[in-house]
């Protein structure tokens, strides 16, 4: 059988490839009749698609909500047919993109604690701010296998007598 249906995709709003219309052009090339975009943290998709012509298409508002128990047990949470306009989803989205803040800002001191890596805060917070918020996680540079990262390429210029960072690039 062949789905006619995706309940779980992301825009350029969280970790996605794609805006919110790219991703309906591609729906209906396709042939899906039922969908429902999740973005990560980000209910930004549900007013989107309200600008989108969806004709010959079933919309589901959707969200993914990061979350974590007793401090070890990360998970994401489905949300479907969800009030982007809700007051308590509201909060709670703002919520996270705070503490993603933070967590974005340690992250930034401990590349220059551990490996003398400057970040461009002024880029961070452009970013932090911009409608296409990227999500930075815990597994930046993280060496352990078989999970997803940020990716990005560094030459590492050292000092020949320190064997310090002297440049990065």
């Amino acid at each position: 059988m062949i789905q006619d249906f995706d309940l779980h995709m992301h825009t350029k709003n969280s970790d996605g490839e794609y805006t919110t219309k790219e991703i309906i052009e591609m729906l209906k090339e396709r042939g899906i009749k039922a969908f429902s975009i999740t973005d990560h943290d980000c209910i930004k998709s549900i007013e989107d698609v309200k600008g989108e012509n969806i004709d010959g298409l079933k919309y589901i508002s959707g969200v993914e909500i990061s979350s974590i128990l007793d401090g070890k047990y990360k998970m994401h949470i489905l949300g479907y047919n969800i009030d982007g306009d809700t007051s308590e989803l509201l909060k709670i989205n703002e919520y996270v993109r705070r503490n993603r803040i933070i967590r974005i800002n340690e992250m930034a001191d401990l590349l220059k604690e551990k490996y003398n890596i400057d970040v461009d805060r002024k880029m961070l917070e452009e970013e932090i701010n911009s409608d296409k918020f990227k999500v930075l996680t815990e597994n930046l540079c993280s060496l352990v296998g078989g999970k997803e990262r940020l990716a990005f390429s560094v030459i590492w210029e050292f000092d020949k007598d320190s064997l310090k960072v002297k440049n990065v690039k």
